[in-house]
C-alpha cells in the first residue's frame, strides 16, 4: 500500500491535546491490572532487582503500579503535559518511576534494563517504518543481554474491519461525561485517523491523532532487523494465542531467547 508523505509529527501535539482527558480515555481498570500482572510475571525470573524502561509512559498508567511493586521504572515521553500529570500522581514515601522528557526516536543515555515497554499503541504513533526501526534500535541499546522488548499495538485486521463501511463512531461513558471517538482510514489504508471529543464540552477541543497500522509480521521483520528475536504474540494480557479477532496484540522480542523460560511464551494454552 502507498506511503503518505505529509503526515504530521505528533511528538509534541499529542500530549498537549490529550493531557486533560487522557485518564478518561485510558482509565485504570481490569485491563491495566492484567497488564501489570503479566509484566511482573515476565520479570519474575529476569533478575533479583528488575529494571524497566517504558517508551511513551503517558500519565503513568502502567509505570506507576509497576514501581509500587518495587520495580525500578524509567518512563520516557515527549509530552511535558502528560509527564506533568504522571508526576502529580507520585505518592510520598513510595517507590515512584523516574520520568524523563525525551523523544523515543532518538538514542538515550540510560542504564541497561531487563525489559523495555512500548504499550497502548505508542509504537503505531511513529508514522513511518524508518521512525519505527529507529525506535526499535534505541530499545535494543537499552536492553541488557537477554533482555526483552514488549510492544502492544492495534491489530490491522481489526481496525480495517471497523472501517469497511467508512467512518466508525463509538461512544464511551466515563465519569466526566461521554467521550465520542470518530475514526477513518486514510488513503492507502496504512494509516488511520482517530478524533476524540468530550460530547457537549465546549472547553475541551477535539483531539486528532494518526496511527500507522503494523501487522505482527511486519513488526517481527523490523524487530529482527534491529537484532531481536520473536518470543511470543498474544491477543490479550491473559496470554491468549494471537488471533485477528482482538483489537490489540502484544508481541515480545528478546536478545537471547534461551534466557526466558518457555512458561512465559504462552501463558494460556
Amino acid at each position: 500500500m502507498s506511503e503518505i508523505t505529509t503526515l504530521p509529527d505528533q511528538a509534541r501535539t499529542y500530549g498537549a491535546g490529550y493531557a486533560a482527558i487522557y485518564d478518561d480515555v485510558f482509565a485504570d481498570g481490569p485491563d491495566t491490572e492484567r497488564a501489570v500482572v503479566a509484566i511482573r510475571a515476565l520479570l519474575a525470573g529476569a533478575a533479583p532487582d528488575p529494571a524497566v524502561v517504558e517508551l511513551g509512559v503517558g500519565t503513568g498508567r502502567i509505570a506507576i503500579p509497576l514501581a509500587e511493586h518495587g520495580i525500578d521504572v524509567i518512563g520516557l515521553d515527549s509530552s511535558p503535559e502528560l509527564l506533568a500529570v504522571a508526576a502529580g500522581k507520585r505518592r510520598p514515601h513510595a517507590t515512584n518511576p523516574t520520568l524523563i522528557e525525551a523523544d523515543i526516536r532518538e538514542p538515550q543515555d540510560l542504564p541497561s534494563v531487563d525489559l523495555v515497554l512500548c504499550l497502548c499503541a505508542t509504537f503505531s504513533m511513529l508514522l513511518s517504518p524508518r521512525e519505527q526501526a529507529a525506535t526499535l534500535r534505541n530499545a535494543v541499546a537499552m536492553l541488557r543481554p537477554g533482555g526483552m522488548l514488549l510492544i502492544e499495538t492495534h491489530d490491522p485486521t481489526h481496525v480495517r474491519a471497523l472501517h469497511r463501511t467508512g467512518v466508525h463512531r463509538q461512544l464511551l461513558e466515563v465519569g466526566g461525561g461521554t467521550i465520542e471517538l470518530t475514526s477513518r482510514l486514510l488513503p492507502g489504508g496504512d494509516h488511520w485517523e482517530l478524533t476524540t471529543a468530550m460530547a457537549g464540552d465546549a472547553v475541551q477541543p477535539p483531539v486528532t491523532e494518526i496511527s500507522r497500522l503494523v501487522s505482527p509480521g511486519e513488526l517481527g521483520k523490523l524487530a529482527t532487523e534491529a537484532g531481536l528475536r520473536h518470543r511470543f504474540t498474544w491477543s490479550s494480557w491473559a496470554g491468549d494465542h494471537y488471533s485477528r479477532s482482538s483489537p490489540m496484540y502484544i508481541a515480545g522480542f528478546v536478545l537471547d531467547p534461551a534466557s526466558w523460560s518457555d512458561s512465559t511464551a504462552n501463558r494460556k494454552r
